[in-house]
């Protein structure tokens, strides 16, 4: 459908060639939609993976709870996607959100924050939300690589006189590293393709502040009821991350060797 001129409703499809594509690319919508994504992405993967590791760390300790801690941890990324949304407006809310109340009552902000409907603080406060969701995946990918590293390397380091970050950089880092790239490039095709999330926070607002390419595509095909040139945004889409995915492979390819 990229290749034609389709529009829901109008005539017959009729065979354009590039023409989607040459207008998407003049189009700054489209642009600021990619920018968008790269923001939403990188700060989400970035979030979860630094987050998820930290928490990792902390339950593979033996520590009194370990169980529990997982089972708590775990708890949002159960949660149905509409549930969370619906639970993070409210608490963002500038009138009754338990965040804005709690920051004036110990008096960091004097006025209520628009967290979801300005436009400096409206993505923001979206990848919180987004890493508060997908940092029990990377905890529980994480945990599982930190239970297969030999305790043995640890007490060689140790007698080394190796300090806890040398162990952490030295020994615990290696044995993730495959780990953390699988993570890396999940995180970031499940990101790229997810709709539901920012569109039941922000439905893209404001001012098209949050409009990633998922909703930039829902909006053409049916806002504008032009699926020629939202076909076209979802195949560049594609293209990226499949590009991702090459670069990771080739990477994988060059570490074996």
């Amino acid at each position: 459908m990229s290749f034609y001129s389709y529009e829901l409703g109008g005539l017959q499809p009729q065979f354009t060639g590039l023409q989607n594509y040459f207008r998407i690319w003049k189009d700054p919508v489209f642009w600021l939609a990619v920018r968008n994504t790269i923001v939403w992405v990188a700060g989400s993967v970035s979030g979860q993976l630094l987050i998820g590791m930290a928490l990792a760390l902390l339950i593979n300790r033996q520590i009194r709870g370990r169980a529990f801690f997982r089972g708590v941890f775990f708890f949002p990324w159960v949660v149905p996607i509409v549930v969370t949304a619906f639970t993070w407006r409210w608490l963002y809310n500038e009138q009754y959100g338990i965040i804005n109340h709690t920051l004036m009552s110990i008096g960091i902000i004097k006025h209520p924050l628009f967290f979801l409907s300005s436009t400096e603080l409206a993505m923001a406060s979206a990848t919180l939300v987004n890493i508060w969701i997908g940092t029990p995946f990377a905890v529980v990918m994480i945990l599982a690589a930190l239970q297969t590293v030999p305790y043995v390397q640890y007490e060689a380091a140790r007698v080394d006189g190796a300090s806890a970050l040398l162990e952490f950089w030295h020994v615990t880092l290696p044995h993730l590293s495959r780990i953390i790239g699988i993570l890396v490039l999940l995180r970031t095709i499940w990101i790229t393709n997810n709709f539901a999330t920012m569109w039941l926070l922000t439905r893209g607002g404001p001012s098209q502040a949050t409009e990633t390419l998922p909703i930039q595509v829902y909006l053409r095909a049916f806002g504008a009821r032009n699926f020629g040139d939202a076909s076209s945004v979802a195949a560049v889409m594609f293209l990226m991350l499949i590009a991702l995915i090459m670069i990771y492979l080739k990477l994988l390819k060059v570490e074996k060797e």
